[in-house]
């Protein structure tokens, strides 16, 4: 800690619950963690970097609800992070997140989840990550004062995803190389069964090489 920096061998809930109150400007956590555990090379403060080697989330039920009433601290310089990830891990969990106002929700499920090396510079908005996969996700938003999934505009269910060289950049550019995507949409009936491939990098928008659609 003396010289700017810590590391943290291990960490780790069980059967935890989490009420983040007014810990956090504009944001409140709240819900159940079943198991959480992490290793992290550590925090170099003077450097502003975050190592993040591992974690693990299993069982997770979360709402996060954002707040536009926010005190801002306007007498001290933001400190801007890069944070790398090497490997995270999440399974049979949910989250569900409200906009100000209740103005939009959004929820998700993750049977399991996994992120192989990333790389986030938020100084530079600049984000990207290495391996992405996904199993039996699920996700659904509305536009209304309702919670869900009252008034859902979707509901999509069996989310497979597997794909590299995911980024994000400050320009808006999102890229990456899809191998495989399947899903359903049970308000539409609608069935992705496969949309990938291994050609390239594909733009926000564009489709890939293959797919299967069913309506």
């Amino acid at each position: 800690m003396l010289d700017g920096r810590a590391d943290v061998e291990g960490f780790h809930l069980t059967d935890a619950r989490i009420n983040s109150k007014s810990l956090i400007p504009d944001v409140g956590v709240k819900g159940r963690i079943q198991s959480f555990s992490a290793e992290a090379k550590g925090a170099d403060w003077k450097q502003s970097i975050f190592t993040l080697n591992r974690a693990r989330l299993d069982g997770a039920d979360l709402t996060v609800a954002l707040a536009d009433t926010a005190q801002k601290d306007t007498t001290s310089k933001p400190v801007v992070w890069v944070i790398d990830v090497q490997d995270v891990q999440i399974q049979r969990s949910r989250v569900a997140l409200s906009m100000p106002g209740d103005s939009l929700h959004l929820a998700a499920g993750l049977e399991d989840a996994r992120m192989i090396k990333g790389h986030f510079d938020l100084g530079k908005k600049d984000y990207r990550v290495q391996s992405l996969t996904l199993s039996q996700g699920a996700a659904s938003m509305n536009m209304t004062r309702r919670p869900l999934p009252a008034d859902a505009l979707f509901a999509l269910t069996g989310i497979d995803l597997k794909a590299s060289g995911v980024s994000y950049d400050a320009q808006g550019r999102f890229l990456a190389n899809v191998q495989h995507l399947a899903l359903r949409e049970g308000k539409h009936d609608f069935y992705l069964t496969h949309l990938g491939g291994n050609r390239g990098r594909h733009h926000m928008g564009q489709s890939s090489q293959s797919a299967c659609i069913y309506p």
